[in-house]
């Protein structure tokens, strides 16, 4: 390896705490020093011309790189309130330059202007910055390097499905062999599709900036805003934005595809389709912020899945494909040689029956609120009731649950809640649409369903509920049982079950999804999701004060963007702690995806994989906990309660400490000596950040009533529409 491949090498590996720039028709992940790291072409779920997130390994490049000669350090922070990234790089000999990235967007002759499309402007700051241009895609997955031909101000690229197209005023010699350069002063790079440029460069780049800049801060100006927290909330909102794909409108769980949620675990996943019920996270939150253009464009993508007899998948693709099929690519290794890598996911031949509730709960705002133009009616209705006898017929049989057990299928408790919210939610709306035939059906079917799932998921003698009617074992899936309306926040069974999730699941600031044994062994991260799933049940349940405690500690671990990964839209690792995310899965995909995520974070320690995969837990077996860190107690301790381990990952000072549970209680004056673990300190936002925010009551019901405008805890925006059709 050279000096220059060894500077780039150590720079990715100095922590992938990316930004993400995008416009509604595809995105983009950018490094700390202004490298674009992965961007797949012409859409989210197209070839990755830009892979070397995750190392391809029989070619260089797969970035677009503005390198600087003699590096010293970076700064990088989006402009207040858009989807601009700003990255101002520093050399050794006092020279700097500001680049700045977006992907443009503004309305234009009555609808949006979004094209498939880079822009970057480059401008001298201080000194002779000298810098190189290195535009360099794959195709075919990091395969090959692309047939290309040349202008006299432009490069183009033949990719699989797109014809790219990099017009700029630097040299075009510079940028085909790679040749460094004085930066005397501003340029600009606009890759795209394979379009002449019918007008100056700079000229265009500067109107679409300010264009740009224009449209995410009118955005911005129309959301319902909490007082306190707004850079987080716009932040998070902003990203999850960019997480749909406008033309079908499907949300992805995350941009990219296989970053592992820990170290050598195998769990690399596809994460670039749209599940429905992450999508449906997000769209809540968009919603309780006035965002509700979102949610009609994902409705309309619901709508054209639906079959004639109502049956869903757990996902699709963005272009509303069924077949997902999944395969190993070979050209590339994986995130710092982690693979596999995946393409395609076989969660499309699951049977996840939540997915009916999930889009009954995200189409009820329809038929209640009056801002929208295209409000529910009998026909709506007609085709949800589909969904709703699914849901019914369904709800006992057992499926993979919204954590997507490849191995084993249940009765999950959150699978029969959900089906209970079908049919509850379809009473509401006949009720509203005066059906009173139709409000009987449906109220009778979800009685039966809610008491059915009460007597079968209720563990009297452990005292809370179970993820399964078939097991004793906890999921962080049930702190959603009082959100959906299927308990009340204050019914002592709840309480008592997020009691319970918070001794079990909850380790240091972080919640895990659950700790019993999966197909591929125990579980290794906590997922962010899960933690604001417990922020908000802390506070449904009346401990405001310890939530908002933790719900400030996490918030403080945003990254210097103030992003935060969730369980799925940023796959982020920072350091020897990985963070995975998908959309949703952010900010987190937040929840998953804020669900961010984003907005899609999971968190981990360092421990040395598994060599072979754990067999599902034993029924009516409670769950025994051991962070694989941790071989045995410290010989000094005799308590009984040492069998379990406090493991606290979420500190922001690694390596944080692990005490047993005696010594971390203070049950025992004395104790041996501690084990250090390395860990992650970052996390990502959450959908569930959002209802924290914005929801005067965090038990809120998801019923026919507008957010937008009304909390006590938020700041209205101005009289215009709130909705983003801007």
């Amino acid at each position: 390896m050279n000096a220059h491949d060894a500077q780039r090498s150590n720079a990715t590996d100095s922590g992938l705490e990316l930004g993400v720039i995008g416009n509604g028709s595809f995105g983009a992940l950018v490094d700390p020093r202004g490298r674009i790291v992965w961007g797949c072409l012409p859409a989210f779920d197209g070839d990755p011309a830009f892979c070397a997130l995750l190392s391809p390994r029989h070619h260089e490049g797969g970035d677009f790189d503005i390198e600087l000669e003699d590096f010293a350090h970076a700064e990088q922070a989006y402009i207040a309130n858009t989807a601009v990234l700003r990255t101002v790089l520093h050399d050794t000999r006092g020279g700097s330059l500001e680049l700045l990235d977006f992907a443009p967007r503004w309305r234009r002759h009555g609808r949006f202007y979004r094209p498939v499309s880079i822009i970057r402007r480059i401008t001298p700051l201080t000194g002779n910055p000298r810098i190189r241009v290195l535009a360099r895609p794959l195709a075919d997955w990091g395969a090959r390097v692309p047939e290309h031909s040349w202008g006299s101000n432009h490069v183009r690229w033949l990719l699989p499905a797109f014809t790219l197209r990099l017009t700029t005023d630097v040299p075009v010699r510079y940028i085909r062999e790679g040749l460094p350069f004085v930066l005397a002063h501003r340029m600009h790079l606009v890759l795209g599709p394979d379009e002449p440029l019918a007008r100056s460069i700079d000229g265009y780049v500067e109107e679409a900036l300010g264009r740009t800049l224009d449209y995410w801060r009118e955005w911005v100006r129309y959301l319902s805003i909490p007082l306190e927290w707004q850079d987080a909330v716009i932040r998070s909102a902003i990203t999850l934005k960019l997480c749909q794909y406008e033309d079908s409108g499907a949300i992805i769980a995350a941009m990219t595809t296989s970053i592992p949620e820990a170290p050598g675990s195998s769990r690399n996943w596809d994460y670039r389709y749209c599940w429905l019920r992450d999508a449906v996270f997000v769209v809540r939150a968009l919603n309780r912020l006035g965002a509700t253009r979102s949610m009609e464009e994902f409705l309309r993508y619901i709508f054209n899945l639906a079959t004639h007899d109502g049956s869903l998948q757990p996902l699709y693709g963005i272009d509303f494909g069924a077949r997902l099929e999944e395969h190993e690519v070979e050209s590339l290794s994986g995130y710092r040689g982690m693979g596999p890598v995946r393409r395609g996911n076989l969660a499309w031949i699951q049977k996840q029956h939540d997915v009916y509730g999930s889009v009954v709960l995200a189409s009820t705002q329809l038929f209640f609120d009056q801002r929208l133009a295209d409000p529910g009616d009998a026909g709506t209705f007609s085709r949800l009731e589909l969904l709703g006898e699914h849901a019914f017929a369904l709800f006992e049989v057992p499926d993979a649950g919204l954590w997507e057990f490849r191995g084993r299928a249940e009765v999950h408790t959150y699978t029969a809640a959900m089906c209970w919210a079908a049919c509850d939610r379809l009473a509401k709306i006949a009720s509203r649409l005066g059906l009173e035939d139709r409000v009987a059906h449906w109220r009778e079917r979800a009685d039966r369903i809610h008491a059915t799932t009460l007597a079968r998921a209720w563990r009297a003698d452990a005292n809370h509920f179970s993820a399964s009617f078939q097991s004793d074992y906890l999921d962080a899936s049930l702190l959603l049982l009082a959100d959906i309306g299927f308990v009340a926040s204050d019914d002592p069974r709840y309480v008592a079950t997020v009691e319970a999730i918070g001794r079990e699941l909850r380790h240091g600031d972080g919640v895990f999804r659950y700790v019993a044994p999966d197909d591929f062994g125990a579980p290794e991260t906590s997922f962010t999701i899960c933690t604001f799933w417990y922020i908000d049940a802390l506070a449904a349940i009346g401990r405001r004060d310890e939530a908002r405690a933790l719900f400030e500690r996490v918030l403080a671990r945003r990254n210097r963007l103030g992003l935060q990964l969730g369980e799925r839209v940023l796959q982020f690792w920072r350091g020897r702690g990985l963070q995975h995310g998908r959309r949703r899965r952010l900010h987190w995909r937040s929840g998953r995806r804020c669900r961010w995520t984003c907005s899609t974070t999971r968190s981990t320690t360092t421990a040395p994989a598994a060599t072979s995969r754990s067999p599902p837990p034993e029924r009516n077996t409670p769950n025994k906990f051991v962070p694989r860190s941790i071989s045995s107690p410290p010989s000094a301790c005799t308590s009984a309660p040492c069998n379990r381990w406090l493991a606290f990952v979420y500190s922001h000072r690694p390596p944080s400490r692990a005490k047993c549970w005696c010594h971390a209680s203070k049950r025992s004056p004395t104790h041996g000596p501690t084990l250090k673990l390395k860990s992650s300190s970052r996390s990502r936002i959450s959908i569930s950040l959002f209802r924290t925010l914005t929801s005067p009551s965090t038990s809120a019901r998801l019923e026919a009533r507008s957010h937008c405008c009304s909390s006590q805890f938020s700041l209205s925006p101005p009289r215009r529409s709130c909705d983003d059709s801007r």
